[in-house]
């Protein structure tokens, strides 16, 4: 069955899930505070964009003002982080980019582009398992599976 896409979310949703994304990674739920530090806006942005992810099931409100993604939300940002690390991998490695040009570029994409264009670019690289930047790919979306 597919994963979820992104594609129904603004730019900034796909940057809150993929911001609570990176501290799920670390074992963490995440504070209003501490997303409007990483993501540069005020706290009361962070509350607004908040409230239309959980209104949208992708993420939970937790104890004390703590969030995560929710099962729903985990697929999405999972499947975005995927991309995104296939992508960047992808640019350093075939096209030339730097690590931090092909950061920019994959940001822009990794939410909408398609899942044969994936699958053919980890093909292409031989299933990396790692990205440019250290951080696993998990490959379960591109060769049919799941997370």
């Amino acid at each position: 069955m597919p994963m979820p896409k992104s594609k129904t979310l603004t730019s900034a949703q796909d940057r809150y899930l993929a911001t609570i994304y990176g501290f799920a990674e670390q074992g963490r739920e995440v504070t209003t505070g501490e997303l409007a530090k990483a993501l540069g806006v005020t706290p009361a942005s962070v509350s607004e964009a908040l409230r239309q992810l959980e209104s949208r099931k992708l993420v939970e409100r937790r104890s004390w003002g703590r969030y995560a993604l929710s099962q729903k939300g985990w697929e999405v940002a999972m499947r975005m982080s995927h991309n995104h690390r296939v992508l960047e991998t992808y640019f350093v490695s075939v096209l030339g980019l730097s690590e931090d040009d092909a950061c920019a570029e994959a940001a822009k994409i990794d939410a909408v582009v398609s899942d044969v264009l994936i699958a053919r670019m980890c093909r292409a690289l031989s299933w990396p398992n790692i990205c440019v930047h250290g951080r696993p790919i998990h490959h379960g979306f591109c060769r049919g599976g799941g997370p």
